[in-house]
């Protein structure tokens, strides 16, 4: 298993909000933070960071605004909703990327900190279940 980046929501980053973009080769998880407005904006700044996730185990966007915000038009920015909306879901499909709504930013850091613990979780599983079955194995 590679290194896990540990995600600060309220800390890291240039924008004080968590922006992990940085898929190295050792690392396998990253949930990106967006405000309702970056994730309308700077849509080509924003697909290369999906393109980046790829290379992830577990990469997700959590988004600081509830789903009703973003088909409200409550954005700072001329797009027209249906386009937004249509964005977001294809970026989904696209990148195999789930975006995670949330209503505020503690919501948003509950969230991230939840994912990164299921995750984190998972991978021990998974290792300790390859250590049995090789245990087994060896023991035939």
């Amino acid at each position: 298993m590679g290194e896990v980046a540990w995600l600060d929501h309220l800390g890291a980053g240039t924008n004080g909000r968590t922006d992990e973009s940085r898929a190295g080769r050792d690392e396998v998880y990253a949930a990106g933070n967006r405000r309702r407005h970056e994730l309308i904006t700077g849509r080509d700044r924003f697909e290369r960071e999906l393109e980046r996730g790829r290379a992830l185990e577990y990469f997700a966007i959590v988004v600081e605004a509830t789903w009703d915000d973003i088909q409200g038009g409550r954005y700072r920015s001329r797009m027209i909703t249906k386009a937004a909306v249509e964005s977001i879901t294809t970026f989904s499909i696209r990148y195999r990327c789930p975006f995670w709504f949330a209503g505020s930013v503690w919501e948003a850091a509950r969230i991230t900190e939840s994912l990164l613990t299921k995750f984190v979780r998972e991978q021990v599983f998974h290792v300790k279940q390859r250590k049995e079955r090789i245990y087994a194995e060896t023991d035939i």
